[in-house]
């Protein structure tokens, strides 16, 4: 009998087999808008430049600064007395301007 009346009704048997289409409505109108949104707006704009750029941009700018340190860097001990040297005697000469006035 339900086989019978399934033939017979086969528009209604459909609707009310596939639950009046409300998931596939639910699907098109809610979940296909917002996984679009997801993948193409909020994933490409968050993880393609703000964390990529964290990740990649700060080891990036670190090495810069560590090539521009590089470069001061001889090796030459002399180079680093002195330097020490004329360091101390800009912060005393600094410290004598304010404690004298």
């Amino acid at each position: 009998m339900p086989g019978k009346l399934s033939l017979k009704l086969r528009f209604v048997h459909k609707v009310l087999w596939n639950k009046y289409y409300v998931d596939e409505l639910y699907d098109f109108i809610i979940v296909r808008p917002v996984m679009w949104t997801a993948t193409n707006i909020l994933v490409a704009v968050t993880d393609g430049q703000i964390i990529e750029g964290i990740v990649n941009g700060i080891p990036r700018r670190i090495a810069a600064f560590g090539e521009q340190i590089r470069k001061v860097q001889s090796g030459n001990l002399q180079h680093y007395a002195i330097g020490m040297c004329v360091g101390f005697f800009a912060i005393l000469t600094l410290i004598m301007i304010i404690f004298t006035k």
